[in-house]
């Protein structure tokens, strides 16, 4: 049997990378986190209980539930939703390497401020990810992709094969996530509540690019939330075209001079559609 289901575009578990007491650093001799913070898209409510899964070539190779916790390198503290994976640096990529988007635009990552820049222990924050996104990361030297699923529903919800952790999933190029298992037809999971609850209210400007990524807990400018949270990282948005939208998904913006504020629920272009 196949066990599936669809994600839009956007093991056993790693070692956490922080915990409710804020110790989490990096022991390892050379590895990767992966992190965030799963958010409901209308409602910016930070979601503990999801899955979070990170392939290597389509191949399953981490996965973290969203929990209550802390990143140290994050500045959030301790907060809901916390995902934290971690993979082994087979490949000994520095912060020096080029990462990509899937559509070419560059991802910076980073070393952990007390290591040298040559380290091999690096990390993403990626902020808020609402069920169902996916990020696909390229590194063109190495010829390997990279990509961050946030299952669309709880772990309760999910088939036994996918939660479990005992087969390692695979994820294809549509967002098919998959559990291979022997004698059975393929089965679709939750595929309605996967396209709900990524879009759930979103809403679809002229140029076709989804609104419904929740932005909190941020303090800024319209600039500072495009280059930390956009560019690169929606397909075919220009910074133009953000700075109108922005405002028009946004209205309360204009009650706060065009500053984003701490205490408001905001909303962004999602990472990627379906």
């Amino acid at each position: 049997m196949i066990v599936s289901f669809l994600l839009s575009a956007c093991a056993a578990e790693g070692l956490a990378l922080g915990d409710a007491t804020g110790v989490g650093g990096f022991p390892g001799a050379a590895e990767i986190a992966f992190t965030g913070r799963v958010t409901e898209a209308n409602t910016g409510k930070w979601l503990n209980e999801y899955l979070v899964i990170v392939f290597l070539n389509g191949e399953e190779i981490g996965r973290k539930t969203s929990h209550l916790g802390k990143f140290k390198y994050s500045g959030e503290g301790v907060h809901d939703g916390l995902f934290d994976v971690r993979i082994p640096n087979t490949y000994e990529l520095t912060a020096a390497d080029k990462f990509v988007y899937a559509n070419r635009q560059p991802l910076i990552m980073y070393t952990p401020d007390e290591q040298t820049p040559d380290s091999r222990n690096i990390y993403k924050w990626f902020g808020d990810l609402a069920p169902g996104d996916i990020i696909r990361i390229e590194v063109p030297a190495k010829q390997i992709e990279y990509a961050i699923a946030v299952m669309p529903v709880p772990n309760s919800e999910l088939s036994e094969a996918i939660a479990n952790g005992f087969i390692k999933t695979k994820i294809d190029q549509n967002g098919n996530v998959t559990a291979p298992l022997e004698n059975a037809v393929p089965v679709k999971v939750n595929e309605a509540k996967s396209n709900s609850s990524q879009k759930a209210n979103a809403l679809t400007d002229s140029s076709g690019i989804v609104w419904g990524r929740p932005l909190t807990h941020f303090s800024g400018s319209r600039w500072q939330v495009w280059q930390l949270y956009v560019a690169g990282q929606v397909p075919g948005m220009t910074w133009e075209q953000f700075n109108d939208g922005v405002v028009r998904h946004n209205q309360h913006l204009m009650q706060t001079g065009y500053v984003f504020q701490y205490n408001q629920v905001y909303v962004l272009p999602v990472v990627a559609s379906d």
